[in-house]
């Protein structure tokens, strides 16, 4: 018996702690919503050729921070546009890739391996994304620890 009221008093307590954390949690305005999703379809059709990974914090109620990283700065103007006739107050820190400051100037790369998996984070256990061969050209846009 007391397992099973010491099971459910611990139950009871997480489930308690989740809906506080969900009441908590701050929702995208629809508007912000639906400009992401334009700008992300218009300009970066493919995920696997460009990168547009956008993060937003609201300090106050038409104040917003943009946050991320993207290849494209056609695409970061259109968002930054987009927000503004939207009347919101902006502060830009989304980078544009590749960051030629941290990589020093070194952009680019060969492929010295018979066969390179390119894979969708800098990790072994990461998705493969595409496969590259020897002497095949390769940009590269961000350092992360290890190339």
């Amino acid at each position: 018996m007391k397992k099973y009221l010491s099971f459910f008093l611990l139950s009871f307590a997480v489930s308690a702690c989740m809906a506080q954390t969900e009441k908590n949690e701050k929702k995208l305005p629809v508007e912000v919503d639906e400009l992401t999703q334009h700008v992300r379809k218009q300009f970066i059709p493919d995920k696997r050729v460009a990168i547009f990974d956008v993060d937003y914090r609201f300090p106050s109620r038409k104040e917003i921070i943009v946050k991320g990283a993207t290849t494209s700065l056609d695409a970061k103007l259109a968002l930054l546009g987009g927000l503004k006739q939207s009347h919101y107050q902006i502060t830009d820190s989304m980078m544009l890739l590749p960051d030629s400051a941290a990589l020093e100037g070194k952009t680019y790369g060969i492929v010295n391996l018979s066969v390179c998996n390119l894979r969708v984070e800098p990790d072994f256990s990461s998705e493969m994304t595409s496969q590259a061969l020897l002497g095949m050209p390769v940009k590269v846009l961000q350092r992360d620890g290890w190339y």
